[in-house]
């Protein structure tokens, strides 16, 4: 699981209470997101944090931080994320949830093995897509899954074609 630190925040339990019934629903899953929104500096990722402290669910957190500033690679908040629902699972687990998407999501988890060899990155592009979301359901049917993607106003469009 993500590291998590004990985060006190004081004026925002409607907003803590927001995230944590999201995240502790019944078979939330993938399907409850959570967009937290906000001026620079007022304390979001503590936020989140306190929020994910909170959750009774036993959630898997997977968190990824945007690059800021030039040359982020593409998708780099999701491979951080990723990596750390593969290392929470465990690689099998990881492997098994990819099924027959493992070579091609292993562009983005590296844990799955090596990365596909195309002709067509273009197709490739629109089945990573669509795999990702199946690798995030499969994994989350189990178990709620948080997955926090955080500074995204610094997001490349990867992952914001991603997060769509």
């Amino acid at each position: 699981m993500a590291e998590l630190t004990r985060e006190r925040v004081f004026g925002r339990e409607a907003q803590l209470e927001q995230i944590v019934s999201a995240i502790d629903a019944p078979g939330s899953g993938v399907r409850r997101p959570v967009f937290v929104s906000g001026s620079a500096g007022i304390g979001k990722t503590s936020v989140v944090r306190a929020a994910l402290n909170r959750c009774r669910s036993g959630a898997l957190v997977a968190w990824g931080t945007c690059w800021h500033g030039e040359g982020a690679p593409g998708f780099w908040p999701w491979i951080q994320a990723f990596a750390d629902l593969s290392r929470d699972v465990g690689v099998d687990a990881a492997v098994d949830a990819a099924g027959r998407d493992r070579e091609l999501l292993s562009a983005l988890v590296r844990d799955l093995g090596p990365g596909p060899d195309s002709a067509d990155p273009r197709w490739d592009r629109v089945l990573l897509l669509d795999a990702a979301r199946r690798w995030i359901e499969t994994i989350a049917a189990d178990r709620a899954v948080a997955l926090v993607l955080d500074d995204l106003q610094w997001a490349d469009p990867s992952s914001l074609e991603l997060l769509g």
